[in-house]
């Protein structure tokens, strides 16, 4: 999956981006703990950044609504975390399914 992943960042033009795993989002987590968004990239570096892209990993192929809407819900809390960190900079919210590759935005 890894390589299959590096390819896909390439195909969207943000392999080169600085990015990081498992990145800590405080009062993003169940019950306003700290949640860990799975992929974090910053467009065009972390210092000053104009846009963040935020990728969540799921043991999926497809994405029916009903999940879509928990999910959704899930990377608003992340999203909203990274926008205190970065006020005014927009966030993209994806959704990458590992069982076939489908790629959903989010927000």
């Amino acid at each position: 999956m890894a390589a299959g992943l590096l390819e896909d960042l390439a195909a969207r033009g943000w392999d080169r981006l600085p990015r990081r795993t498992e990145f800590e989002l405080a009062g993003a987590g169940k019950a306003g703990g700290p949640g860990r968004a799975d992929l974090v990239l910053w467009r065009p570096d972390r210092r000053d950044p104009e846009a963040l892209i935020l990728v969540d990993f799921k043991l999926a192929a497809s994405f029916p609504e009903e999940a879509l809407a928990l999910h959704r819900q899930q990377l608003g809390g992340y999203r909203e975390a990274l926008a205190l960190q970065h006020p005014g900079v927009p966030v993209e919210a994806w959704l990458l399914g590992l069982e076939g590759g489908a790629w959903v935005q989010v927000f």
